[in-house]
């Protein structure tokens, strides 16, 4: 794809943009590719059928090209586990990639010769950078010491869900992309939000207004002290999982588990940040099928009491707790 081992997925839902409003042909896609990216007719032409073989876009009897429904669920809640399980579904050595590196890091070199234990014969590394990108820009592998490969937490909670064929591996999968689809399994150790990392990537608005809360400091430390009050009460904090839909925080007490979305409020964007947390909080109760819960109970958790009382009655109404630091030890009562 277009772009650094960091930009594959950009430079995608740049595409699934233009896929999903022109409805193009082939060869209009490609004319697009050329415009956008300054790249060559060979180079566009062997990217979209890249995306056409792996049906990360459909053609239909009239030409037109649109997006695979795993590719419009991907592109429209960010499921990267999701995208990337479609494409190891239908290319060799994507999730066989994370395989090899599960045991330890690996310089590029010495990861293109493991492949001949699947039967591929490369003599270049340009298929392994190929495969890189998608990866890395999933965030499920790293690099280390420059110019070693190696997995992340989210790679091998993504590899543990695919089917891999190797000699001596045993995942916990099977899985596709079908079945990561409409399945979630709990969720994966609890991350805390990095204060480093810019915000990389954008979705639905120019700016996204849920990405610029998650990048601010109080959204992070609500996000913190929550998970910490979840282990104060014995229980375990958990990130989302590559397949599982965005929410901050989630954690299971007994046959229920509670899933909460995090917002830092001002006096000037109170009311949007309430109505947007609110809406995502539902729908990730409504997407979680939490392993071993019989329900799953939304949570509103954020910086301060909202100066609208009706808030609280409004969450009650819908069956979302709201909450804030002060009050997250009730939470456990």
């Amino acid at each position: 794809m277009p772009g650094s081992y960091e930009a594959y997925l950009d430079a995608l839902e740049n595409i699934c943009e233009f896929v999903a409003k022109e409805h193009p042909s082939k060869a209009e896609l490609n004319a697009w590719l050329k415009r956008q990216y300054k790249i060559t007719d060979k180079g566009a032409d062997e990217r979209t059928r890249f995306l056409l073989r792996a049906e990360v876009l459909l053609m239909s009897d009239s030409g037109q090209l649109d997006l695979a429904d795993t590719t419009r669920h991907w592109n429209e809640i960010g499921d990267d586990g999701l995208l990337i399980s479609l494409l190891h579904s239908r290319t060799k050595f994507f999730g066989e990639m994370l395989a090899e590196l599960s045991d330890k890091p690996l310089p590029t070199e010495e990861l293109r010769k493991t492949t001949r234990r699947y039967g591929l014969t490369w003599d270049s590394q340009t298929q392994i950078n190929y495969r890189r990108g998608w990866l890395q820009s999933a965030k499920l592998l790293k690099v280390v010491d420059k110019r070693h490969l190696a997995i992340t937490d989210a790679g091998r909670d993504l590899l543990a869900k695919l089917t891999i064929h190797r000699p001596g591996f045993e995942p916990t999968g099977p899985a596709t992309p079908e079945l990561l689809l409409n399945k979630t399994r709990g969720g994966s150790n609890y991350r805390s939000p990095s204060r480093q990392e810019a915000i990389e990537r954008r979705r639905v608005f120019e700016v996204d207004p849920d990405l610029v809360d998650r990048g601010t400091a109080a959204h992070m430390d609500v996000q913190d002290e929550l998970a910490e009050a979840i282990r104060s009460a014995g229980a375990e904090p958990r990130s989302p999982a590559p397949h599982d839909p965005q929410f901050d925080v989630a954690w299971q007490i007994g046959d229920s588990a509670f899933v909460a979305e995090v917002k830092s409020l001002t006096e000037e964007n109170e009311d949007r940040q309430l109505r947007l947390g609110l809406g995502q909080v539902l729908s990730y109760a409504f997407l979680l099928d939490w392993p071993g819960a019989n329900d799953v109970q939304p949570v509103l958790a954020v910086e301060r009491p909202p100066t609208n009382e009706y808030w609280g009655g409004l969450c009650k109404e819908h069956g979302v707790i709201l909450t804030w630091p002060d009050e997250f030890k009730d939470l456990f009562n």
